[in-house]
């Protein structure tokens, strides 16, 4: 007779704990400008540091930021950008 189940010795489902959810983009270049939001100037380094990207991925989003004229290189946070993390979402 066959039972069904979980097998003597194997893993329990909570066992390896949870796997992060991925990181949507505009919660990245949300999570940047609430960084920058003190206005003063950082470099690559400590935004990618802060945000936990590499820095060739930060700098993509920072890249997207700039063309938004969001932040300026630098890296600062605009007026503008200052203005969109009071919005509302």
């Amino acid at each position: 007779m066959m039972k069904f189940g979980r097998r003597p010795g194997f893993p329990s489902k909570g066992m390896f704990g949870r796997t992060p959810a991925r990181r949507t983009p505009a919660g990245v270049a949300e999570d940047i400008l609430k960084f920058l939001g003190d206005g003063k100037l950082h470099d690559l380094r400590e935004v990618a540091k802060r945000v936990g990207l590499p820095e060739r991925d930060t700098e993509k989003v920072l890249n997207f930021l700039m063309l938004g004229g969001l932040v300026e290189k630098g890296v600062r946070i605009t007026d503008s950008g200052s203005d969109f993390l009071k919005l509302p979402i």
